[in-house]
């Protein structure tokens, strides 16, 4: 699970198979509802990682995951840590990956 569904594209082109996302896209906050959603697809789903964002406040994935083992992963899609370069885009897509990863394998 991500924190927001901008993440669909990553999915649908490399396949993780995220289970949903948090908030919508488009930067409102969550309803209570919404986040009830998330919470009950975490639990049904058994899901390892929830994913937040470097840019991001971590708040919502740690109401999201309360009282589960679930673990959170930190995805940084604006390539804040990278330099500017001609590998930058690979280096951020690879960034994700190894964030993906991490998360899920450990």
């Amino acid at each position: 699970m991500v924190l927001h569904d901008g993440f669909q594209y990553f999915d649908r082109r490399f396949g993780p198979e995220f289970e949903g996302s948090i908030a919508l896209g488009d930067a409102t906050a969550p309803s209570p509802k919404r986040i009830a959603t998330a919470r009950d697809q975490l639990r049904e789903h058994g899901l390892a990682c929830v994913f937040t964002e470097l840019q991001q406040s971590a708040r919502l994935v740690d109401v999201v995951i309360e009282g589960t083992d679930t673990k959170i992963g930190e995805l940084d899609a604006m390539g804040a840590r990278l330099s500017p370069g001609p590998d930058l885009y690979f280096e951020l897509l690879q960034g994700l990956a190894d964030s993906f990863t991490e998360c899920l394998a450990g």
